[in-house]
């Protein structure tokens, strides 16, 4: 499983990185989405119970990291 604090590092990162870069702020998002790839894959080779614990953990963190980085980037849009 994907530990909370890296996370929450992550969706401020890209928060921040939305807000400052716009333009540049997709680049960090989708190295935040390879990792998260990567630990999706890892997800689904663990047994099925923790499979589905791990997939769900996952998903999660990916909505959290993406709706952070968009909202950073609609409140530099607003500000404008």
């Amino acid at each position: 499983m994907i530990p909370i604090t890296l996370v929450v590092i992550a969706a401020v990162l890209l928060l921040i990185v939305g807000f400052l870069a716009p333009r540049f702020s997709h680049k960090p998002q989708g190295a935040v989405d390879k990792g998260l790839d990567k630990a999706d894959q890892n997800a689904k080779r663990a047994p099925e119970p923790l499979s589905t614990v791990m997939d769900k953990s996952t998903q999660a963190s990916r909505k959290v990291a993406d709706k952070s980085a968009e909202t950073g980037r609609e409140a530099r849009y607003k500000s404008e």
